[in-house]
């Protein structure tokens, strides 16, 4: 394991789907019906702003199973179909997730809340061994991850056709400053690993261009 400024916090943003879904996941194991169950998106749109704006997204009127919610969520990185999931769950249920992995709850300090490289990649590393969900949940997570419309951070720095389960995040904090984060499992030929990048500047696509480049170093360096 190889870390720069590994306890360095950064405002994970849309990275926190991965644990709501872990947790809409584990509540689906407890009822096999939970999945399939409808909601209609009735809020107002969530995705205002987004810099990488979601290519697929919840809209009004229509009616979506949880598990389609969750592909929304993961792949698209849709806001719309992440505040339907949140309303799914008890603040209980969201916090069980967090404490189970010993991690901090976003609900307690959602404004000041940060989480470091080491940290979030906890949450691949426990998808990748099946550790948390059952092996089929595992593998269903990380194939829906896979399929993430992102794909000008890690993705861009690995040879085309590469599997890379990830998920991406912005932010901007309404000045300047920026974030933009990419963290997955990497799956190279010879052997699979979790890169995290969390950038800041002031222009995405520089920043995104940054964790391409790095992508692309420890792809050649891990041999």
């Amino acid at each position: 394991r190889v870390s720069v400024n590994g306890e360095m916090g950064s405002a994970p943003a849309s990275l926190l789907k991965v644990p709501l879904a872990l947790s809409i996941h584990r509540r689906a194991e407890q009822d096999p019906t939970f999945l399939d169950k409808k909601v209609v998106m009735n809020i107002p749109d969530q995705n205002e702003g987004e810099h990488f704006p979601a290519p697929h997204s919840a809209e009004p009127g229509k009616e979506y199973t949880i598990e389609e919610l969750l592909d929304l969520s993961l792949i698209d990185s849709d806001n719309n179909a992440t505040d339907l999931l949140i309303a799914q769950l008890s603040n209980e249920e969201l916090r069980k997730s967090y404490e189970d992995l010993g991690i901090k709850v976003p609900i307690d300090n959602p404004g000041a809340y940060t989480m470091n490289v080491g940290v979030y990649s906890s949450f691949f590393r426990i998808l990748y061994n099946a550790s948390y969900l059952t092996r089929d949940d595992s593998e269903h997570f990380l194939d829906d991850l896979s399929k993430s419309t992102f794909t000008q951070g890690i993705v861009a720095g690995v040879p085309a056709g590469t599997r890379v389960s990830h998920k991406f995040g912005e932010f901007s904090a309404g000045t300047n400053l920026k974030q933009l984060h990419d963290c997955g499992i990497v799956y190279k030929p010879s052997h699979p690993y979790i890169l995290c990048v969390m950038t800041q500047g002031n222009d995405f696509n520089n920043l995104a261009a940054t964790i391409a480049k790095i992508s692309k170093t420890v792809w050649d360096l891990n041999l």
